[in-house]
């Protein structure tokens, strides 16, 4: 019966009520995922501590163990638990930049932490474990009622001590049994002083006593059948109880998983709707954007179109009313050089060369010169590049000859171009 009772609370006995810190911290050691999760649902302290006050935490995150780390977390383990030598586990992951880990700390530091999957289904085992359990408890208490049907055999035996043939020796021994064992009767007899009535008178006797002392054995050793059933019946209740808080547990982690999931499947769909809202939007403005450009360019064409057909007409017009035009004299090549024309590019030639000394005034007079006779910047720039030239390579008598024949262009008998070059000279020193 004994047995029978301890198999029930091996059975519904699920965790080791004497498991401790270093229990714990010895299980994460070994990486035994399921004996941390059975010691933290026996009700270990999560964040206890060995004497040098680390966690189960502490060598988690010190062996880069991202499950161990996510399951201690998920129970409540303390991030920023000190050990003795001031490292919480927080700080040892960031000081040894662990990788495994990261991703779980950065979560645990914005919320809660869910239990790893891998874990979620050791716990879903637990639970079937516990049913099976369960069912098995059922099964091995019928043996009970077994050792009852024990007890009247008991009863039948210590009967039928009592019919047993009686022995007239010196010493009468009565039979030993599981339940019962009667002490020796000595009957002291003699031929002369005992008669065989007495014997018998004190036979009877004995029997009643034994048949007395079978039922209040047979009476207690129901009792306790019947306390062991109610003790076995309340640890059947606590299992069961205890299944059912697993598989509530195991519910509304699925719920809580599924809700998630459908927030999160939410968010994805708003944000893609509002993507593509916006995109649609910004194509729409784009699509406008570009036929108003196209419309207004279209126009201002139209616009320039219209302008120089009435402008091509008004020159037609004008055309038809103004004299013929008179041929333009033929430009003749300056004696200085054959790279410029006589005239204009003739002064600016000498005004530029003529300040190559000292006069730098001739210099400027030269580009003022230049601009109020229509002459282009890059072709006053020829014609400076060509006096400049001719004054850096010419030799002594060049130079004065040059200087001649550039003191007479400067100096023209056109009144018209001799004014122009006084004002150009006028303008260089700031008149």
């Amino acid at each position: 019966m004994k047995q029978i009772f301890l198999v029930l609370a091996a059975l519904l006995t699920t965790f080791d009520a004497s498991a401790t810190t270093q229990d714990l911290i010895d299980s994460v050691k070994n990486n035994d995922v399921a004996a941390v999760l059975k010691l933290l649902e026996s009700g270990e302290n999560v964040n206890g501590t060995t004497e040098q006050g680390n966690t189960a935490l502490h060598y988690a995150i010190a062996t880069d163990n991202a499950e161990l780390s996510q399951l201690l977390l998920a129970y409540g383990a303390d991030l920023n638990a000190i050990n003795g030598k001031g490292w919480s586990p927080l700080k040892i992951a960031q000081t040894k930049q662990l990788k495994n880990v990261a991703p779980i700390l950065a979560q645990a530091q914005q919320g809660k932490v869910d239990l790893p999957p891998s874990v979620v289904k050791i716990k879903e085992n637990l639970v079937d474990s516990a049913k099976n359990e369960t069912k098995t408890t059922e099964e091995n208490m019928f043996p009970i009622v077994e050792d009852e049907k024990e007890v009247e055999t008991v009863k039948t035996e210590a009967k039928s001590i009592t019919s047993a043939p009686v022995n007239t020796s010196s010493e009468i021994n009565t039979p030993k049994t599981d339940v019962v064992t009667t002490e020796k009767i000595s009957v002291e007899t003699t031929s002369s002083a005992v008669s065989e009535d007495t014997v018998q008178e004190q036979t009877a006797d004995t029997s009643v006593e034994v048949v007395k002392i079978a039922e209040l054995l047979a009476s207690q050793a129901i009792a306790q059948a019947n306390q062991e059933v109610a003790h076995a019946r309340e640890e059947q209740a606590n299992a069961e109880a205890k299944v059912k808080a697993l598989e509530a547990q195991l519910k509304e982690m699925q719920e809580e998983k599924m809700r998630k999931e459908a927030i999160e499947k939410a968010k994805i769909e708003a944000e893609a709707k509002a993507k593509a809202e916006a995109e649609a939007k910004a194509k729409e403005e784009a699509e406008a954007k570009a036929k108003a450009e196209a419309e207004a360019k279209a126009k201002v064409e139209a616009e320039a179109k219209a302008q120089a057909a009435e402008k091509a007409k008004k020159i037609a017009q004008m055309a038809k009313k103004m004299p013929a035009p008179k041929p333009f004299p033929k430009m003749q090549f300056s004696a200085l050089t054959d790279k410029i024309y006589a005239g204009d590019e003739e002064v600016v030639y000498c005004l530029n060369y003529l300040g190559q000394g000292e006069n730098q005034n001739m210099l400027r007079a030269a580009g003022f010169y230049a601009a109020s006779s229509g002459i282009s910047e890059e072709r006053y720039k020829q014609i400076t590049a060509l006096s400049n030239d001719f004054f850096a390579t010419a030799v002594n008598d060049e130079l004065k000859k040059r200087n001649a024949e550039c003191g007479q262009i400067i100096t023209p008998k056109d009144i018209n171009r001799q004014n122009r070059i006084i004002r150009s000279l006028n303008q260089s020193v700031g008149y």
